[in-house]
């Protein structure tokens, strides 16, 4: 049950008689000396159409002095006529019970009421006494809460000045609680005060706008107590420094900033105007003056770099990553203030790599090292590049790529090259699938980019695993896709054409167009299907994707910007 609803059920309850030995209540009569319960009048006349006040008149809200409220009750008042039904409830602020009473003191304007308390029935406290907010929260009697409230004068001004913002309350929620300061301070800035102080902390004129005179006072109360911050008379960058600093009860306030910092614009800018503190072996990770700094410095080392020899940028790398890493986990790295320390990370996993790759002497070590970290080189790289399209250091990234990427591409490339001559070179194929399988195609599909398809997919759930295989030269799709297919002892390659088509063996026609490889596949039993299709889960089946080769032609680098 809502506040609003225990108040009415008290007020209807105040007029209930025994119909066989009493008439009815000519009105409930509602006094409100201190007039404490005037502020949810504009709630009440929507809750109570029988609510009748006393005051200037004003007969479209129900309010007028005390000869008109004589004639409402009478229903002679023009324009006004009691709910069928209903008691009428005479609210009466201003007025004590006690001064109706003494009806040799009743001023003249309320004598008409005199007469009509003893016809009507009193709302009043069980020892008599006229009703108080406090009163009617600490009360268990005459449809009172009976809430454990404490008596202080803060707590009381409070209850009085939150009146309206605890109307739609559920009693059931606060019952068993000790109603004090406290507790109501927290209640009227919200069920969260932490947000609550980063909204002022974000635009402080519009929350002192928008706060109301018990929201203010609950929001200071909570500040002051939790927090050591008093709204009053602390400014700002008082407010904002504590949050960097992220001391005792602040750590809390900065987590929840640091969950979406981009909401508190109003907060970043006054966090950019802070000083970081002198504090030599502190954490400034957190301060926006000093990540930037840091940003220029390591840009000029970068610069440096691209200029140095390989052997110098693989040694210096990781000494920067020591130094910028931690900056990654920083509210100004999420928000894209960092973008050199972001960068560091894949740049520092490739020198960290090429540092212990050693030079494989044969195909099969050439396969197991790839297999096992070559291939993170190149995710690494491909890692950086994102993080380049993403700041404004494209080519300062790309130029410390060009010292410690491309050479190890060239020696990988070149020791291949030495060891197929060497060795000859024979590509290696997978066995047909088992029936009810599909072969997925992906044309130009890099081992890297497979990989991170693997943990895709084992995170979701399903089996994987994972074989590497040479595949056949050239490393054209022209080439390499009829030899990895299940059908691939159906053509031969002895004649060397323009675009390194094999030929079918039984017509001796160029697979170009692809007309004869599908004939192929699909007197072998395979359904070709595709990307749209799921096919019937019987026999084999053969898909392609295609595109993915397609893009890298016609986007070059540009490509890694498309990867998730």
């Amino acid at each position: 049950m809502k506040l609003i609803e225990a108040l009415t059920h008290a007020l209807h309850d105040a007029g209930s008689y025994n119909k066989e030995t009493v008439v009815k209540p000519a009105c409930i009569l509602w006094t409100d000396p201190e007039s404490q319960f005037i502020s949810i009048l504009p709630r009440l006349r929507e809750e109570l159409p029988e609510l009748l006040i006393c005051g200037q008149y004003d007969p479209r809200n129900r309010t007028g002095p005390a000869i008109w409220l004589r004639l409402a009750l009478a229903d002679q008042a023009p324009g006004h006529e009691t709910p069928q039904g209903r008691i009428p409830i005479l609210y009466l602020p201003g007025i004590s019970r006690q001064t109706l009473r003494n009806a040799g003191k009743c001023p003249d304007e309320l004598k008409p009421l005199v007469e009509v308390q003893y016809r009507g029935a009193l709302w009043t406290q069980l020892n008599g006494k006229d009703w108080t907010v406090y009163a009617f929260f600490k009360s268990p009697d005459n449809g009172a809460l009976g809430f454990d409230v404490t008596s202080d004068a803060e707590t009381q001004g409070l209850l009085r000045n939150g009146l309206p913002r605890l109307l739609d309350e559920d009693i059931q929620k606060h019952r068993g609680k000790k109603i004090n300061q406290e507790y109501l301070s927290d209640l009227f800035t919200g069920e969260d005060p932490v947000k609550t102080l980063l909204h002022f902390l974000n635009s402080p004129e519009s929350f002192k706008e928008m706060a109301s005179g018990v929201v203010w006072q609950g929001f200071v109360n909570s500040s002051k107590k939790k927090y050591a911050f008093d709204p009053d008379n602390d400014g700002v960058l008082s407010g904002a420094e504590k949050l960097n600093r992220q001391e005792g009860s602040w750590l809390h306030v900065w987590n929840r900033f640091r969950e979406a910092p981009s909401s508190y614009p109003g907060v970043l800018q006054t966090l950019r105007s802070l000083s970081p503190p002198d504090d030599l072996f502190g954490d400034k990770r957190d301060w926006a003056q000093w990540n930037q700094k840091e940003e220029e410095t390591l840009q000029k080392t970068l610069d440096k770099l691209v200029s140095s020899e390989a052997k110098e940028s693989l040694k210096k790398i990781p000494e920067l990553e020591a130094a910028h890493g931690p900056r990654r986990d920083s509210v100004w790295a999420e928000l894209g203030e960092a973008p050199l320390s972001n960068v560091l990370q894949p740049l520092n996993s490739i020198c960290e790599e090429v540092s212990k790759y050693g030079t494989p002497n044969t195909l099969q070590e050439v396969s197991d090292a790839y297999s096992t970290s070559g291939w993170q080189v190149d995710a690494a790289a491909i890692h950086a590049m994102q993080l380049a399209e993403e700041s404004e250091d494209t080519d300062l990234v790309f130029g410390i790529l060009a010292r410690i990427y491309q050479p190890w591409l060239d020696d990988q490339a070149s020791t291949l090259q030495n060891i197929i001559g060497n060795e000859g070179y024979t590509p290696s194929y997978s066995d047909d699938p088992d029936e009810g399988s599909c072969v997925l195609f992906v044309d130009g599909l890099r081992m890297d980019l497979a990989q991170r398809i693997l943990v895709e997919l084992n995170q979701k759930g399903y089996g994987t695993t994972f074989t590497p295989q040479w595949s056949a030269l050239p490393t054209l799709t022209a080439t390499a896709k009829p030899a990895i297919s299940p059908v691939r002892d159906a053509f031969t390659g002895n004649e060397v054409t323009e675009n390194f088509e094999p030929q079918a063996k039984s017509s001796a026609k160029s697979l170009a167009g692809g007309y004869h490889f599908k004939k192929a596949m699909e007197q072998t039993g395979y359904n070709l299907l595709t990307t749209n299709e799921f096919g019937s889960g019987k026999g084999r089946a053969w898909c392609e994707i295609g595109q993915f080769d397609h893009y890298g032609h016609e986007m070059g680098w540009k490509l890694v910007t498309q990867l998730d």
